[in-house]
């Protein structure tokens, strides 16, 4: 396995703090722990069914999902914080929050939200969990589709902007735990369709609040 230079580190590092003080500054919270990133990739053709599961970890995924479910999310806080630590925050208010950003303006399969209050009353019930592999976590959780659910993404981000959504809430103040969220398209013209593929990075956040 091939070794990431000292420099490429540095700059990963760096970014880090950058996306720890953006949620920072954004939440109010007390402490943030940047702790995983994703570059994704789009490609072309897309990967066939058989194949999604070698890419789901690479490339946009169509698939509405949740990032983390209570199992994961306890998991990560208990694998990042110290052993002394973590019991104290099982029972206070913290998150994890996913940084999204382009790293070239997005014209393909931009990240879409599914509002929460168009999640159903029952909507635990629509989400099973999916086991990947080469995965930071265990699975994530799909999303069966609701007529309910009404979308929204930013058209045409850029390099250096973000999107901020929350991965999971100790508060459960969404029905679903976090917020779940998925690659669309909507191309409509044959300029759409040959323009540039999406690539972009995410950082998971672990936010401790007061």
């Amino acid at each position: 396995m091939a070794q990431a230079s000292s420099s490429t580190l540095n700059e990963i590092t760096a970014y880090y703090h950058e996306c720890e003080s953006l949620v920072a500054n954004l939440t109010g919270a007390i402490t943030v722990h940047a702790f995983h990133h994703r570059y994704r990739q789009q490609q072309n053709p897309p990967a066939l069914d058989a194949e999604k599961i070698k890419t789901y970890t690479t490339t946009p995924v169509p698939d509405i999902h949740i990032d983390n479910d209570f199992s994961t999310a306890h998991a990560h806080l208990t694998r990042i914080l110290p052993a002394s630590e973590a019991p104290h925050w099982t029972s206070r208010h913290w998150a994890i929050i996913n940084v999204w950003s382009p790293l070239a303006q997005v014209h393909q399969m931009p990240l879409a939200i599914l509002d929460p209050s168009s999640t159903p009353i029952h909507a635990t019930s629509l989400a099973e969990p999916v086991y990947t592999r080469g995965n930071y976590k265990s699975h994530i959780r799909a999303l069966r589709w609701h007529p309910e659910y009404k979308f929204y993404y930013a058209s045409a981000m850029e390099e250096g902007e973000a999107l901020l959504f929350v991965d999971f809430d100790s508060t459960r103040r969404w029905r679903l735990g976090g917020v779940a969220h998925g690659a669309v398209q909507e191309l409509k013209s044959k300029s759409e369709v040959d323009a540039p593929l999406r690539r972009s990075v995410e950082v998971r956040c672990l936010v401790l609040y007061d």
